[in-house]
């Protein structure tokens, strides 16, 4: 136990007493101290619960916030149920599961550092500020999450270096996967730069304040849940603060198969594309996934709006029409955005802006229509291979244009088709 304290608290960058470390240090010190006395387990684990109790009590003396408000921490709170919870399985007393855990979760004010985050109003920076009604003591917006695996990820000096991103950082594991936590301001940002240590296996990122304002009757509540495939492009602080649900696309990668922004992160697909031995292609999103992600905001909202790739680029939209039309849980409008990425983006992000403006269903979709007929999408490869690669253009006619330096404007269509309307005179395409 001492040496997964030990580990525990060497993995966080900025360890504070008066809160779980605390707690775990104090139990286990007391586990190593008293463990010779006993010789039934149960029993020195319920003594122990109790020291553990003693060192929860004491946080509130601790910390200056928890002091002020007379909570004790949450994170602290939450281990010393866990250890109630294992001796309660140890004992096993008559009474269903729930019976047992209901023994345990009791009302309690406790302190945690989402709870207590002072968001501001929107500033400059696109970040919301309230300084005009909190203090305004959480300086970074969002809780990211992330896990990389490589060979030689060089764990100390992330460490070292994650600092500069943001605040209340944890590092775990080794050199060959690594998970890591920080509030911070860019995710986005900071998941590039990790990309290069290794591959990203999976993100995350909750927005703070708006769960601040949310728990704290601070905020709208939407009428509509916006909901995107993984195709389209808007940055991943845009995702978060219009809370877009995204049903992923499968990716295969030599026949292995990845989930689009799930398991696969953009610099990661970007590698393999690069990769020469490395086939890669789509697929259109599962139907448990979709499924999925319907039951999940059928809880809260009763409608729904999804913006799917163009029709004519995948059976995307077929996919999630058919599911919508029969799933009952609430009212779903599937559109066919007739784009892709960028341009599939500004819909997306349209729809975003009128559900924030408390816009009717039929009020979003008509938006939505507009922006898909006013938007065209054009665009001017850096590099042939990929085009010869996904079989979109012939080596022979790749070895051509890169001999006479041409490069094709790529352009959407009216019908949602994506061709080349142009030749550009560059530089060499690859």
């Amino acid at each position: 136990m001492m040496k997964a304290t030990t580990s525990a608290r060497g993995a966080l960058s900025n360890p504070v007493e008066g809160t779980i470390i605390t707690v775990m240090q104090d139990w286990s010190t007391w586990l190593k101290q008293n463990w010779h006395q006993y010789q039934d387990f149960s029993e020195l684990l319920k003594n122990s619960i109790d020291n553990a109790k003693t060192s929860l009590a004491a946080t509130t003396e601790q910390l200056p916030e928890l002091k002020k408000a007379n909570v004790v921490d949450a994170g602290a709170l939450g281990f010393v149920v866990f250890l109630e919870g294992i001796h309660e399985a140890l004992r096993w007393q008559a009474g269903s599961a729930k019976q047992i855990a209901a023994k345990f979760v009791q009302p309690t004010t406790v302190h945690s550092d989402e709870s207590i985050a002072q968001p501001p109003l929107l500033n400059d920076n696109g970040f919301e500020d309230f300084h005009d009604i909190h203090d305004g003591s959480c300086q970074f917006q969002f809780c990211t999450e992330c896990v990389i695996a490589g060979d030689n990820i060089p764990v100390t000096a992330i460490r070292q270096t994650l600092g500069e991103w943001g605040d209340s950082q944890v590092v775990v594991g080794d050199s060959h996967k690594l998970k890591i936590h920080i509030h911070a301001n860019a995710p986005q940002r900071l998941f590039n730069w990790l990309s290069q240590y290794g591959e990203l296996l999976s993100t995350k990122a909750e927005d703070m304040w708006a769960q601040y304002r949310h728990a704290n009757g601070l905020t709208h509540k939407p009428k509509i849940a916006l909901i995107a495939d993984s195709s389209f492009s808007l940055p991943q602080e845009t995702i978060v603060r219009h809370n877009i649900s995204i049903i992923p696309l499968q990716i295969l990668a030599n026949h292995e198969a990845y989930l689009d922004r799930i398991n696969l992160s953009r610099e990661t697909l970007l590698s393999k594309l690069r990769d020469p031995d490395t086939r890669v292609s789509t697929s259109q999103p599962s139907p448990k996934d979709i499924e999925s992600c319907f039951e999940k905001l059928s809880a809260t909202f009763d409608k729904a709006i999804v913006l799917c790739l163009s029709e004519k680029l995948s059976g995307t939209y077929q996919s999630i029409k058919q599911i919508a039309e029969k799933f009952e849980g609430m009212t779903i409008e599937v559109i066919n955005t007739k784009h892709a990425s960028c341009s599939h983006g500004l819909v997306v992000d349209a729809a975003a802006n009128a559900i924030a403006g408390d816009k009717s269903l039929d009020e979003v979709k008509r938006i939505c229509m507009r922006v898909i007929e006013q938007v065209k999408l054009a665009m001017i490869p850096a590099d042939l291979s990929y085009l010869i690669k996904g079989g979109r253009m012939s080596r022979h006619t790749g070895f051509i244009a890169n001999l006479l330096k041409l490069i094709p404007v790529i352009s959407s269509n009216k019908d949602g088709t994506i061709a080349k309307s142009a030749l550009s005179l560059g530089k060499k395409g690859g």
